[in-house]
């Protein structure tokens, strides 16, 4: 059996893979906003992607590239308990594992998927943010990532909770 690849091949294979990605990225990102709806923790923002921002609709942003994302809250409550906190940043983990048990059957889906799992449980801190896991790290052992925004906003309330 032998597989011919053509150009209009090649790009729409380029193209569903680029579709695959930016929907692994939705999902991932309404994980964690559905866990925020669940313990009742106002999100002024989500945004999907990055770079050049194409529109707004209502608290979510949609960015020009499929790369990333972010649910950014008005607050961290920190009357939750640290196990509710850990289960808002592992929504995006679980929606991604749930993703793929409801439709295993294409193996770019499964991969694109399956890579944001492992790259959001990795403790991995880059300039301008901190992964899932780095952040649940934090919060399980009371780190403070002093140069991240989220990390001083939840920690500098929790120090005025605590006084």
């Amino acid at each position: 059996m032998e597989i011919e690849f053509t150009f209009l091949s090649i790009l729409q294979l380029i193209l569903l893979n680029i579709f695959l990605l930016a929907l692994s990225i939705v999902i991932h990102e309404l994980g964690h906003f559905i866990f925020c709806l669940l313990f009742k923790v106002k999100i002024k923002k989500v945004i999907l992607g990055s770079g050049k921002l194409l529109f707004t609709l209502g608290i979510f942003e949609v960015h020009l590239y499929p790369t990333g994302g972010s649910n950014i809250p008005e607050t961290y409550d920190v009357n939750l308990s640290k196990w509710k906190i850990v289960l808002v940043f592992l929504g995006g983990v679980l929606a991604n594992l749930i993703a793929i048990i409801v439709y295993p059957y294409s193996f770019f889906w499964v991969v694109w998927n399956g890579s944001l799992i492992i790259a959001n449980l990795l403790p991995i801190r880059t300039k301008k943010t901190i992964s899932d896991g780095l952040f649940i790290l934090a919060i399980m052992y009371d780190m403070v990532f002093l140069n991240h925004e989220s990390s001083k906003m939840y920690f500098k309330e929790k120090k005025e909770k605590d006084k």
